[in-house]
């Protein structure tokens, strides 16, 4: 199927989508499905392939893809992303420690860096949490200083534009 739902309406399109995983269930047969939806590919989808540029850039399960992403282009493609550019201080229990704006991150990585290897972190908007600066917590994690730039309301979320401090020259 090429992108079948493209043309209607959010609500219809919605509706449409489970009746499309109950036939999936009930015939029992595989349906490739084309798309650019990348929400709608998250719901519809046991498996996904992502593309650039005519090449795989990643095949998983939604849940794969949206949470450990194997590349910056399918962080960014499959939902909403935010990158942070950072400089790997080491590794700590399999976890990279790296400093971004002279805060130290601690994250997850499919690979291990090397110590003062420049990296770019990616973490998705839902996992961001908004402190104020009088915040008193005794050790602080993955906190950095940001400044609201734009907010956006979008009904049932609003969306917001945060920038910080500084910007890396090697970016």
């Amino acid at each position: 199927m090429d992108e079948p739902l493209g043309a209607l309406d959010k609500q219809l399109r919605e509706n449409l989508q489970f009746e499309m995983r109950r036939l999936h269930a009930d015939l029992g047969i595989t349906f490739i499905y084309v798309m650019h939806d990348q929400e709608e590919a998250l719901t519809m989808s046991d498996r996904i392939a992502v593309m650039n540029a005519g090449q795989v850039a990643q095949v998983g399960r939604a849940e794969e893809l949206y949470d450990r992403p194997s590349s910056r282009f399918v962080a960014a493609f499959i939902g909403q992303s935010n990158f942070l550019h950072a400089v790997v201080r080491g590794i700590e229990d399999n976890v990279v420690v790296a400093e971004c704006e002279g805060t130290i991150i601690r994250a997850l990585s499919p690979s291990r860096p090397a110590t003062g290897e420049k990296v770019v972190l990616t973490t998705r908007p839902e996992r961001i949490r908004f402190a104020d600066g009088a915040s008193n917590s005794t050790a602080p994690q993955n906190r950095l200083s940001v400044t609201v730039t734009e907010a956006v309301f979008a009904g049932e979320r609003c969306r917001y534009l945060l920038q910080v401090a500084t910007v890396p020259p090697w970016c």
